[in-house]
This record gives structure tokens, sequence and C-alpha cells, in this order.
């Protein structure tokens, strides 16, 4: 019944991400975009599981989107609703294994029990860190891996609790760990998780080596192999993409010590969720090491020390809470760095249980000596409290526009935000704005030379210049093209959106100089060849005019404007036969105008 409760606070809780939109943040790459999705069943059930696709392998997370998508088509609404209902399940799975978790320690007295797996259940289902799991569609395999791992924990305590421990109840465990590594290879760890659970609380081994820690060792084999070949899957889709740092780029030392830092960031977040963002920008730079990095340390040797006294004493419950902590989140610390973010919400979906389960368990401990009516009152001004910050965390996810606006807010000093902004307002033709970001992120490298910009500076020169010629601005585009050149006198575009800027300006023989430099680098640059064509006719050429737009046919003879010019140029020389051939070829490829006197 309490289990049921927390999963419908969980649906209520959450009801507002359905009007939310698909957002260019992934989702493009897993939904709206994805041209595989398109595929028939059996063709896209077999790329599921050979396909690297956007640098992960998860097959069954891939399965269930192909399934979304034949349902709910592109409507988010959908998506969102299948999201929803799963941190639903997850929210009574939590509050249902949080008491049988909760019924095996010696530390809470069984009447407490339904009151710490209520409070632990209640507070996973509303916790703002759990937002960006649930209201991001692309993470619906956070989800999905989270619901498979912890029936498998389930499954585990029933085979742990057999007194011939029953071959079938582990073999339900070993098939739901595997569902839960095809949806997501986080759950790698959940093996060294139950090794955690023997030690405590079923206390089946200590930490001396001893014939029951072998035994549950050797139960474990099978299920290590299993996250190793996911382990070694994950590496080579990431190592494919080129998004795993080297050693050299990222020192190991920095690596350990943005781990501590990570470390105490999580349990920081989980205990005062505010000022979540989408996106924490990776510390390239840490020396001298910040305040923030010697405070997150001593916080870390702090917690080892102070678990590994308590064990000493017979007290083993922090010393595996904190190693639960660790190890869950292990895959996320840094240590092979993936990607530019050192840290995200989503990475304490599970991992959160390690800090929810013994404060659960403190709060139930003390509800009987504090006033029945103040403990209830306090509950709920809490539970408000929290659900306050996640509905307003979910308005952050409404749009592409909301996301990437709040993330440039949030992270001021950094460029992805604004990256990602930029391509949003160019194509809805917010060229003012797009500008704007673009001169800040081309200022912010030029002064910051060995700080990460998400594309090299010539591309966001020519996509300024690019923005400066929608507005009429042709002499900054000139400028910015020049620009982009002096980083990248290869690409044949820069020349050629030179030239047309040139050509407004009037500027006609740097116009054409600009065109036949496109045609050096470029011999089949179609457009460049229609260009210069319509410059010779400026200039009187007509001879060189038709040589030009002859090349342009040739390349594209399927280009009805391309007839239509040389008609033009055909007659200008007084070809009126031809002229009006390619009038005709031109009508006939679907381009007419009047016909040319």
């Amino acid at each position: 019944m309490v289990a049921f409760l927390c999963a419908a606070l969980a649906f209520i809780i959450y009801l507002p991400s359905i009007s939310n939109e698909l957002i260019q943040f992934d989702d493009q790459t897993y939904i709206y975009q994805n041209q595989f999705l398109e595929q028939p069943f059996l063709k896209y059930l077999i790329w599921s599981f050979k396909s690297f696709y956007f640098c992960n392998w998860h097959p069954l997370t891939w399965i269930v989107f192909k399934l979304e998508h034949m349902v709910w088509g592109l409507n988010p609404s959908g998506y969102h609703i299948v999201s929803i209902i799963l941190h639903s399940i997850n929210s009574a799975l939590v509050t249902f294994l949080s008491y049988r978790l909760f019924m095996y320690s010696s530390h809470i007295a069984k009447e407490r029990v339904i009151i710490a797996a209520t409070i632990a259940g209640a507070v996973f289902a509303i916790h703002p860190l759990h937002v960006e799991s649930v209201s991001w569609v692309s993470e619906t395999k956070d989800l999905l891996y989270s619901a498979f791992w912890l029936l498998g924990i389930l499954h585990y305590l029933g085979y742990a609790d057999s007194e011939y421990k029953n071959s079938r109840k582990y073999l339900s465990c070993v098939f739901m760990f595997a569902l839960s590594l095809l949806s997501k290879p986080m759950a790698v760890t959940f093996p060294a998780v139950l090794l955690i659970i023997d030690f405590y609380p079923l206390g089946r081994f200590s930490l001396k080596p001893s014939k029951e820690m072998s035994i549950a060792v050797k139960e474990k084999l099978p299920l290590f192999a299993m996250s190793a070949v996911s382990s070694i899957l994950t590496v080579l889709a990431q190592s494919n993409c080129g998004t795993v740092a080297s050693l050299k780029s990222l020192p190991l030392s920095n690596r350990i010590l943005s781990s501590a830092w990570t470390l105490g960031f999580y349990t920081l977040k989980s205990l005062a969720p505010t000022d979540l963002v989408p996106y924490y920008p990776y510390r390239m730079s840490i020396s001298p090491l910040p305040y923030d990095y010697w405070i997150a340390i001593f916080f870390v040797m702090e917690i080892a020390v102070l678990s590994l006294i308590a064990y000493k004493r017979n007290n083993r419950w922090p010393l595996a809470v904190s190693a639960y902590f660790v190890i869950t989140l292990l895959p996320t610390l840094g240590l092979v760095q993936v990607g530019i973010q050192i840290a995200a919400d989503r990475y304490m979906y599970l991992p959160i249980l390690g800090i929810l389960l013994p404060l659960s368990a403190s709060i139930a401990l003390v509800s009987n000596k504090v006033n029945k009516k103040i403990f209830v009152t306090t509950g709920i001004i809490i539970a408000i409290g929290l659900s306050q910050f996640t509905f307003r965390q979910q308005s952050i996810w409404k749009n592409s526009e909301a996301l990437w606006d709040y993330i440039v807010m949030m992270e001021s000093s950094t460029t992805r935000g604004r990256h990602v902004r930029v391509g949003l307002n160019l194509r809805k033709g917010d060229f003012d704005m797009a500008i704007e970001d673009l001169t800040w992120i081309i200022n912010f490298h030029n002064s910051n030379r060995e700080t990460f910009t998400y594309d090299p500076l010539q591309i966001y020169y020519g996509k300024r210049a690019g923005a400066y010629s929608e507005i009429g601005d042709y002499e900054n585009a000139v400028k910015d093209l020049g620009s982009a050149i002096f980083f990248d006198s290869s690409n044949p575009d820069y020349y050629f959106n030179r030239a047309v800027a040139y050509k407004r300006l009037k500027l006609i023989d740097k116009a054409e100089a600009d065109y036949k430099k496109t045609i050096s680098l470029s011999p089949e640059h179609v457009r460049a060849y229609n260009n210069l064509a319509t410059v010779y006719m400026g200039q009187g050429k007509a001879e060189k005019a038709l040589e030009s737009i002859t090349k342009a046919i040739e390349l594209d003879p399927d280009n009805g404007k391309y007839h239509m010019n040389r008609a033009k140029i055909y007659a200008e020389l007084g070809d009126k036969e031809r002229s009006q051939a390619d009038l005709a070829n031109a009508s006939a490829l679907g381009y007419t105008l009047d016909k040319i006197k």
C-alpha cells in the first residue's frame, strides 16, 4: 500500500512534464532526427544490437524508443508519459526494497521500518535531482536500467533468503541484471552492490578473508563477467566517437581530484537540491587547487576514516552505504573521462539511495522521540518544499529555448550553452541574438586560448558572417569571412560566401576572384559556377558567362534556374534558338519566368 502511494505521488508530481517538448539536447539524435526509427522492426532489432550509434551500446533502450515511436510517432507527450510511469514504478520498487533492507538491519526497530521505507520512497519520488532523468526523454534509459536493477536486487534478496539458495531466483536475478545492462551500461556496478549487501545488512561475511566471502564472490563471477563485456563494448563505442579524454589532455591527478570534488558535490546537491543545472562544465585547470576542492577532499577522507572506525566498533552500515555511494557513481566520476561535463544530476538516480536510506532510517529512529504532530507537519513542509523545487526544475525542460537560456544564465562562463542557442536562434531567424552569442564565444576564445570551445574558431566566424548577411550587414560579413579564411584557408564555402557578400557590396572584381578561388578549391562547386556567370554578365563578358553556366549545368542538369540563366545569356549573345531551348528545359524542370524578349 505504501509503495503504491509513493508511486502515485511520483506520478502526480511529474504530470507537468507531459506538456514538455522534445528538445535540442540528444532528443534529436534519439528520436526526431533518428532515421533508423523508420526501419522495419526486425531490421531495426538487429541494428540495435550491432550498432554503436551515438557512442553508446544499449540495445534495449533503442528497442523501447522504437516501440514508443510506433505508438506515439513524434508526439512528445507519449514519451513523457512512459518516463513518468517508469519513475513511478521505480519509486514503488525503492519503497519496497527499502523495507526489505531495513528489515534485515539490527539498527532500526521493526515497528519503525515502515516509517523509514515510506520516507525513502517518498523522497525518491519527488527529489529534484531526478527531474533530469524523468523530464528528459533521452534519459528514458536511466529509468529503464534502474527498474531492472531494482528488480534484480529484490530477486537477489529472495535468493539470499532461501535456505538452499534457490537457483531459479538466482537466474531471475541474472536475467534482470542482463536487461539492466542492455538498457544502460551504468548498471555494471550491480555485482559489486550485491557484495555490499552481503556484507551489510545480510552479514554473510566480514572484511576478513573467509570461506563465506569466497562463496559470495564466486556467486557473483558470472555477473562480473557480464559487467566486463558491457564495459568493453561501452569503451569501444565511446572510443569510436573520440569522446574519451586522453591522459595527456587530462592527467590522472586531475581526474582523481575532480572525482573527490564530484563526490562532495553530489552529497551537497542531495541534501540541498538548489541551483541544479543540466550541464556542469569540467574545470580543465585546477592549479592552484580551488578551495572547494580542498573541502571535498577533506570531506571524502573524513567519511572514509569515520566509516572504518565505525566498522572497527562492529558497526557496518557507515562503511556499507559509503561504499555503495562511491561504487555506484564510479562509472561517472571521470577516472575514465567521457565528454566535457564534470557531473550530471541524472547520475544520482540510484546512487542517491546511499544517502536516502541512512537518512530515512535516522529520521525514523528519532520519530518516537518527537511530538507526532510536529513530526508529521515538518515532513509535509519538507515534502512541499522538495515538490516546489521539482516543479520549477521541470519547467526548465519545457522546450529547447527554455533549457539553453537557463544553462547560459547559470553557467555564463562556458561556451556550450551559447553554442547550442546559436543554432536555435539561426533556425528561428533571430539573427541579432545569434550574433550576440557568437560574439561572446569568439571574444571568450580569443581571451582564453587554452579553454575548450565546442567548435573551431573559424566555424563561429563563419556562422556570424552568415547572420550578418541575413540582416544585410555585408561589410561585417566580409570581415568575419576573412577571419575564418585566416584560420582555415582550404574551406571553399568561406570564399564562396565572401564572394556573395562582395557582390552585394558591388565589389565585383573581388567577388570574381573569390568565386574563382572557390572553384579552384572545389572544382564541382556548382553554385560558384552559376554565380560567376552572373558576375561575368554584369561585366559584359557574355562568352565567359556562357562557359561558366554551361559547366554548372553539366554538374547539375536538373536545375531549372541554371537553364533559365543560360537562356538569358544566349539571348544576350543573340542566339534565340538556344535561348528558347533552355527556356523550354527550365519550364520542364518547373522553373518558369516571363519569356525573354
